[in-house]
């Protein structure tokens, strides 16, 4: 005799009480966005010397990672900013150096008036 097969209902569970807490928010310090901003000067300095595009870019995507959510969501604009410089053209490292700096400042804020994460 053939055994009845059981049947299962499809339960779909709400993936809102899967999440992380909403208590849980990323905490950018303020020792961490200094750090960062005077480590963007030192690699920058260094890129003005080597002219190591792929270097500087591989020390940009380590540092967004010191950012919350930075290296999905800032490192793409600071790539676009390395097209600034030159390095036949007078300036154009401190034109993108202030460029990368200015769009982690407004990053920052926009990230703290959203409540993506904090800054401490």
């Amino acid at each position: 005799m053939r055994k009845p097969r059981r049947q299962t209902a499809l339960q779909v569970e709400s993936l809102e009480s899967k999440a992380a807490p909403s208590s849980f928010v990323p905490v950018l310090t303020q020792n961490t966005f200094n750090n960062v901003v005077q480590q963007i000067d030192l690699a920058a300095g260094n890129y003005a010397k080597t002219h190591n595009a792929k270097q500087f870019d591989a020390r940009l995507a380590q540092l967004s990672t010191r950012i919350p959510f930075g290296q999905a969501q800032l490192l793409p604009t600071w790539r676009e900013n390395e097209s600034i410089y030159n390095g036949t053209r007078d300036g154009s490292g401190a034109v993108m150096v202030q460029e990368i700096q200015a769009n982690l400042i407004l990053y920052v804020r926009a990230g703290v008036q959203s409540g993506a994460f904090r800054f401490r």
